[in-house]
């Protein structure tokens, strides 16, 4: 074999061996998440006109799910109904499905936000976050204090006149929560205070953190950014 024709070779070998090595979980063979899953098939039944919706997101997004009894599966295409307590998942065929098995976390690859394309996590403390009546949050910051933001979904019905049809519009409703080192998950308060009072002996070091950074502490990004400097000093 030529001299150049063995290194073209070669190169074509690494080249292949590169693109294995990269290969996700869903292309390199079927996902456990299929054999182990209970979920029932989704049937939308909507007699109504939607503004808004009740979703997280309205598209599916692949994310890594944590179950509520530890076992974790990646690559899995998710989208969430916050009113419902719905998780839906994707099958490797394409169907909807609905889980009816309690999921305690899930974390979406590449959402895109206002701060760019990012992980986002969404998570409950008091069972699935798939079942009936358990708060959603989406995590902000986590560390020895986490900060969370719990999302509410509602929605109301309202009919014009010569309509056939109800219209339904849904209004997300999101409040910021500390959870402590103890597990208790608290309100936060709006401004700086709400923030400072549970630095205890890193109080000083913290608000000068706000002070330099001209942080108002109103919003959740600047809570986040005060969380995260929070956590890496403690």
């Amino acid at each position: 074999m030529k001299k150049g024709t063995l290194i073209s070779f070669f190169i074509v070998i690494h080249s292949f061996g590169s693109f294995a090595q990269s290969r996700s979980p869903v292309e390199s063979g079927p996902n456990a998440f299929w054999a182990d899953m209970s979920g029932r098939p989704l049937y939308l039944q909507e007699n109504y006109i939607a503004e808004g919706s009740p979703h997280f997101r309205d598209k599916y997004y692949f994310a890594e799910i944590t179950m509520v009894n530890g076992r974790i599966y990646k690559d899995i295409q998710v989208k969430v109904n916050i009113l419902e307590n719905q998780v839906l998942y994707l099958t490797d065929d394409n169907k909807e499905m609905v889980s009816t098995s309690a999921i305690k976390k899930i974390e979406f690859y590449n959402i895109p936000s206002e701060e760019g394309i990012q992980n986002v996590v969404l998570e409950s403390f008091n069972g699935g976050l798939n079942m009936e009546k358990t708060p959603v949050y989406q995590v902000l910051d986590s560390g020895k204090y986490s900060l969370l933001k719990k999302i509410v979904v509602t929605f109301i019905d309202s009919k014009g006149y010569g309509q056939s049809l109800v219209t339904r519009s849904f209004e997300h409703t999101e409040t910021l929560y500390c959870q402590m080192p103890d597990g208790l998950i608290v309100k936060m308060g709006k401004g700086r205070e709400a923030v400072l009072e549970i630095c205890g002996s890193k109080r000083k070091q913290v608000e000068s953190y706000i002070d330099k950074n001209n942080l108002k502490c109103r919003t959740a990004k600047d809570f986040q950014r005060v969380f995260q400097y929070f956590n890496s000093i403690l």
